[in-house]
């Protein structure tokens, strides 16, 4: 017989034994998935928990860790704001220089992806201040009466150089005002 065995695997090996090996030393972040290949072996890849969630504008998938049903924690996709509201503290003289965050997304709840200068790192945002309101303005109780000047009596008045003359002046009103006398332009 005239026969070539061109099938060169070994019939006593699993053809599964490699895909088995690649899922024991596969490490990953937010775990493992298990699926069936074309071969119908067993193999193994990272999650990615953010693989089929589509997100809005202005929003991007980010990974939580949050509670599951079982009382354990779970990594989930979640879309979140790119750009988070308030603002970013001043850094200054900071020596971290890793890249934390690319943008609000990547910072769990309020947190900002804030420049430190060098890097950048999640951070509170700065408190928001209320805008500044005026106390209300009360106007003064309309109890005053204005200034009343009586005309003097006499409109004339003479003396003597160096001696002393009295000028009357009566002048009532709320609040009592203030009367001062002039003479080219001297008080």
């Amino acid at each position: 017989s005239n026969e070539i065995d061109v099938d060169n695997r070994n019939p006593s090996k699993d053809p599964c034994t490699e895909a088995r090996e690649e899922c024991a030393q596969l490490r990953c972040a937010y775990g493992k998935e298990e699926f069936v290949d074309d071969q119908d072996c067993e193999r193994c890849r990272c999650s990615d928990p953010c693989r089929n969630i589509e997100c809005q504008t202005g929003t991007r998938c980010s990974i939580t860790l949050e509670a599951s049903a079982d009382g354990g924690t779970e990594y989930r996709g979640q879309c979140i704001s790119v750009t988070k509201s308030g603002d970013c503290p001043v850094v200054s003289n900071s020596t971290r220089c890793e890249v934390e965050c690319r943008d609000d997304a990547d910072c769990a709840g309020d947190r900002k992806c804030c420049s430190s200068g060098c890097g950048t790192s999640c951070l509170e945002p700065l408190q928001e201040r209320p805008a500044y309101t005026p106390p209300p303005y009360t106007a003064p109780p309309d109890v005053g009466e204005p200034a009343y000047i009586r005309q003097p009596e006499k409109t004339d008045v003479t003396g003597e150089e160096g001696n002393m003359v009295v000028m009357s002046c009566f002048a009532s009103g709320d609040p009592v005002p203030t009367i001062v006398w002039k003479k080219d332009h001297e008080i």
